[in-house]
């Protein structure tokens, strides 16, 4: 279909695993990242979150991830199986360069959250918040009928 439409140039098929390079010069090479997956029970896309990451537009089914993820501003909800309502996304996509902007500058500051360096520093402020909370208190040693003693917070 794709010869047959003359889409050769705009059109291509990898059908091999992709390391991550490879994966993001790929995402990093197209204007807006089609995901058609039909399980809408699906949790995650890692290649959603990597598009995002990217800074590109989304069109997606709407799996669980990207119900939260995709929003009017970073992307666009397609119905499952809906030739229309993908052709309607991809041509709105395809025919305002201004929105495309605005939804991939969108979907990267919204995906900053998730780079491996700022979930590192959010575990190290709950971390901080924990250590803060335990030094107040004080352990109290309680007998017990044993000659082990337990300790309560």
């Amino acid at each position: 279909m794709i010869n047959r439409l003359n889409l050769d140039n705009h059109v291509k098929f990898i059908n091999k695993y992709l390391d991550l390079n490879e994966l993001l010069q790929y995402l990093r090479a197209t204007d807006i990242f089609v995901f058609s997956g039909l399980y809408l029970d699906q949790i995650v896309s890692g290649t959603l979150s990597y598009s995002m990451g990217c800074g590109r537009p989304v069109i997606t089914t709407p799996i669980i991830h990207a119900i939260e993820a995709v929003t009017p501003e970073r992307g666009i909800l397609v119905e499952p199986g809906n030739t229309k309502s993908y052709t309607e996304a991809i041509i709105k996509l395809l025919s305002n360069p201004r929105l495309r902007e605005i939804m991939g500058k969108n979907s990267y500051e919204y995906t900053r959250q998730m780079i491996w360096p700022n979930v590192a520093a959010e575990y190290l402020r709950v971390f901080n918040k924990v250590i803060k909370l335990s030094e107040g208190v004080i352990k109290i040693p309680l007998k017990s009928k044993t000659t082990h003693q337990r300790w309560v917070a």
